[in-house]
């Protein structure tokens, strides 16, 4: 079949006058993140094999994937924590470490020491010292913006608390905060929901969408297969590599996830639907242990 040439910007259309001069392309739009072929591990042990997706801005993506997949891996890769062995990751266009200060992180919370005696209000400052230093005394600005993170994720009336009185879903919001103090463009969560009851779960949850409607880019990892189609865009199934990239309805049937969880997960088929239960592990994505728990999720 021949092709149809589309008319240059040049070509006269209706009788108009010829031009030379150049369409305006606008502005360029970068993906918030995309990594390219990243290969990563530890003590010269795969973890990430050939990883390569993006994630276009203001969009949810939620990785899934069996305890030591290497979805903190690839979290720590795009923070420069983890330097990839092969590949490149960028961020909003830009080498990913050169863009750390638009990046908010969220660790899990078993990676938190939960007795170390500092308060709810200091925690939220911390996030302010990848922009001014650990040296540099916190200001009034600082301060303001803490507070201001800490009312956005519901606890600010808790700021002069100490960290270990927390419960967990309080717990989980003082790492928001602090992840939120600095404005960040793209925001990496790890686990955030895991462990929680499906109240706070969806609290937590309601306050990423609000930020995602804002035009912050998400990029959380989780067990729980049920809050992907409901919250995020886009999905990805990660076991080392990736698995499938794309919507939740293209990525989350029983063909991918029996693929990406292997012996790690029970399809149970009722109703024409397969309900899938991660199994119990111990195995570790690196040198941090993962969270081993996993709800059930209609897939």
């Amino acid at each position: 079949m021949q092709q149809v040439k589309p008319d240059s910007p040049g070509d006269p259309v209706d009788g108009g006058a010829k031009t030379d001069a150049p369409a305006d392309p606008g502005p360029l739009t970068y993906p918030a993140l995309e990594l390219q072929g990243v290969w990563a591990g530890y003590n010269h042990q795969p973890v990430l094999e050939d990883v390569s997706f993006q994630v276009a801005q203001g969009e949810i993506l939620g990785i899934i994937g069996p305890n030591g997949s290497g979805k903190s891996t690839l979290m720590k890769a795009v923070l420069g924590l983890v330097k990839p062995w092969q590949g490149r990751i960028l961020v909003l266009g830009q080498p990913g470490a050169a863009e750390r200060s638009r990046v908010g992180y969220m660790p899990q919370v078993e990676q938190v020491d939960w007795d170390f005696p500092v308060t709810v209000g200091d925690v939220a400052l911390m996030g302010r010292y990848a922009r001014r230093g650990l040296l540099r005394r916190a200001n009034r600005l600082d301060h303001e913006e803490a507070d201001a993170a800490l009312e956005r994720v519901g606890i600010y009336e808790l700021r002069k608390n100490l960290i270990g009185d927390l419960s967990g879903g309080q717990r989980r919001r003082v790492l928001l905060a602090r992840a939120l103090v600095n404005h960040p463009e793209l925001l990496l969560l790890d686990e955030p929901t895991a462990g929680m009851d499906a109240t706070a779960q969806h609290q937590l949850l309601d306050i990423i969408d609000a930020l995602r409607q804002e035009g912050t880019t998400v990029v959380l990892s989780t067990h729980d297969l049920s809050c992907v189609p409901e919250w995020c865009e886009k999905a990805a199934c990660l076991n080392r590599r990736l698995v499938a990239f794309g919507t939740p309805s293209e990525v989350l049937n029983e063909r991918v996830l029996s693929e990406t969880f292997g012996t790690h997960l029970l399809l149970v088929h009722t109703d024409g639907q397969a309900y899938a239960y991660q199994h119990h592990t111990h195995d570790s994505d690196g040198p941090d242990q993962e969270s081993d728990q996993a709800p059930a999720a209609r897939a």
